[in-house]
């Protein structure tokens, strides 16, 4: 079970069903972007929920929005603690952001390749969305799928001399490279990635890096930023 996933799992369970959502699939080691309170999946016809941290209150009496309930449409297994992964996935598309449910999908694709297309099928995800497990994390998922909205099209886990494998390159030299951490200013990361940001410029090509929340949460910086290196000629 992933680090910090306990309390929430209490908490559901105090709530009346499982822990679904985003920390579900953390649970399962599958890629998810963080949501605010605890995401409960219960049956359709359970009632007396009650409140996240204090089992004599009813969870109709919270107003902080502590848990999200997610109505089960069937049987639930009450001997589990977390919703299985595909439940999981259903809670996190309809109660997130498309693209982040994208990124979560593409890294259970990651694990199951041969189940591509059963589960693109099942989440109602089309072919030209680009979602086919081969993004290391839901980050750089979200980042490939919203280019291929824009017509950019990026090569994937390129790997290039003195450098390794980076993350995209667009055209022959631009790279793009993006922050799969939500905190990515230790030390020893911040050296490693100028290194890898010289070594790309030394062999005569535009690196280009952005964090994990300039992807998540303020989007539009990336897009200019890639959409101005290409109108320069950067990738030629």
């Amino acid at each position: 079970m992933a680090r910090g996933t306990a309390p929430a799992v209490v908490q559901a369970v105090r709530v009346g069903g499982v822990l679904t959502c985003a920390r579900a699939l953390e649970a399962h080691s599958l890629w998810s972007a963080r949501q605010a309170g605890v995401h409960v999946r219960v049956h359709h016809s359970a009632c007396r929920l009650r409140a996240p941290r204090d089992s004599r209150r009813r969870l109709a009496t919270q107003s902080d929005h502590s848990a999200v309930v997610h109505w089960s449409p069937g049987s639930i297994d009450s001997t589990r603690l977390l919703a299985g992964p595909l439940d999981a996935l259903d809670d996190y598309f309809a109660c997130t952001d498309r693209d982040h449910a994208l990124g979560a999908l593409d890294s259970l694709i990651r694990l199951n390749r041969g189940r591509a297309s059963a589960l693109c099928d099942r989440f109602g995800v089309r072919e030209w969305e680009g979602v086919d497990g081969g993004c290391e994390s839901g980050i750089e998922t979200i980042f490939f799928v919203r280019m291929l909205r824009l017509g950019v099209f990026p090569h994937r886990q390129v790997p290039l001399p003195e450098v390794g494998r980076v993350d995209f390159l667009l055209g022959r030299s631009l790279v793009v490279e993006v922050d799969g951490r939500s905190f990515h200013d230790l030390e020893a990361s911040f050296e490693s990635d100028r290194s890898r940001d010289a070594a790309i410029s030394d062999g005569g090509r535009r690196p280009l890096r952005f964090s994990h929340d300039q992807v998540l949460k303020r989007w539009v910086e990336v897009e200019r930023a890639v959409l101005g290196a290409l109108a320069r000629g950067d990738h030629l």
